[in-house]
């Protein structure tokens, strides 16, 4: 797909992307900040407590945000692949 030009007020155009870009970038964004928090969490930086519980939990849901935009990265091309071929 490509980007679509839309007219903004002042005249000018400016390009849009398509949504599968903007979840590429989510989800490029997302698993570089899973690749610092599991990081931190994993090294024996943080002492045990409440702190180091809530950097794991925060690297969970990191997690499952990457899980949503992974599936919909990976459904989204099979599904254009056969909508091509049928």
């Amino acid at each position: 797909m490509t980007a679509t030009t839309t007219a903004v007020a002042s005249g000018t155009a400016r390009r849009t992307r398509p949504l599968i870009a903007v979840i590429r970038t989510i989800h490029r964004w997302t698993s570089m900040t899973f690749v610092v928090i599991g990081t931190i969490t994993i090294l024996p930086v943080l002492p045990e407590g409440p702190v180091r519980d809530t950097v794991t939990l925060l690297a969970i849901a990191v997690l499952v945000l990457l899980l949503i935009t992974g599936l919909w990265i990976a459904v989204r091309h099979y599904a254009l692949k056969l909508r091509r071929r049928g």
